[in-house]
């Protein structure tokens, strides 16, 4: 199973998530008021309790979930706003 660890922001600015593994995200997410501020992320410090994929394929294609377009007109991407690292949580598991 592949887990993602996200290392830094794209533009190498430190966040609150740094060193954490994904554990819940879904980009059209909205604020109780209806505002959008790029969707809903989870994270925790355990691989344990992080999203599993079957394959980096299906990882990749999380990280680059789409929802709608930026006012630039490129695909909104919120989690590749960060880098991250896939992987095995089968390296882990004993």
């Amino acid at each position: 199973m592949i887990v993602l660890k996200i290392i830094e922001t794209a533009a190498g600015i430190p966040s609150p998530f740094d060193g954490q593994y994904v554990a819940a995200y879904d980009p059209t997410w909205h604020r109780p008021d209806g505002s959008y501020d790029g969707g809903m992320l989870r994270v925790t410090p355990d691989p344990a309790e992080a999203l599993q994929f079957e394959s980096v394929v299906d990882a990749l294609a999380v990280w680059r979930r789409q929802y709608g377009t930026r006012p630039d007109g490129k695909p909104n991407r919120p989690l590749t706003a960060f880098t991250v690292e896939m992987a095995s949580w089968d390296t882990w598991q004993a």
